[in-house]
């Protein structure tokens, strides 16, 4: 008798464990429900409105424009090496970045002067370090730019 009586209250425990579990699960739905009932009731009316942003315009022109005097600049150059696929301007990652900060200098009008250096492969594929001083000059419709004379290049 004893020994049907632990069986009896062991698949008692099991049953009433499962239904404390179910229990347990519908309970705690029921205050999430209520949770998030209570959370979007107190939301602000414009919770439909969607967000918008403003595009930050500069607030340094001549920065923006320095920066792409020096990319027009790295064009120019690139097209004028032996090897145009290897030019290296070099890069911030690989610690030797050239910043166009210091690298360009506004001469008015739309004209910079752009100094500077690139790593090619030269005609026997030796790569080799090229200084380069360069004028560009932004043709005023924000797209162009051209090259005022030749780049003076010298190899070290």
């Amino acid at each position: 008798m004893n020994g049907q009586r632990k069986a009896g209250f062991g698949a008692g425990t099991v049953i009433v464990g499962v239904s404390l579990g179910c229990l347990g699960v519908l309970m705690c739905g029921g205050v999430l429900m209520i949770g998030c009932i209570t959370v979007i009731s107190t939301a602000p009316a414009d919770r439909n409105r969607v967000p918008t942003a403003t595009p930050q315009k500069s607030n340094n022109l001549a920065s923006d424009r320095r920066i792409e005097a020096w990319t027009m600049a790295e064009r120019f150059v690139t097209e004028r090496l032996k090897s145009p696929s290897t030019a290296n301007f070099g890069g911030l990652l690989s610690g030797n970045y050239q910043n166009p900060e210091e690298c360009v200098t506004s001469l008015g009008q739309g004209e910079y002067r752009v100094k500077g250096w690139v790593d090619s492969q030269n005609a026997f594929g030796a790569t080799v370090r090229t200084q380069f001083v360069l004028m560009v000059k932004d043709m005023g419709d924000n797209k162009t730019w051209q090259m005022v004379g030749e780049p003076v290049m010298l190899q070290q």
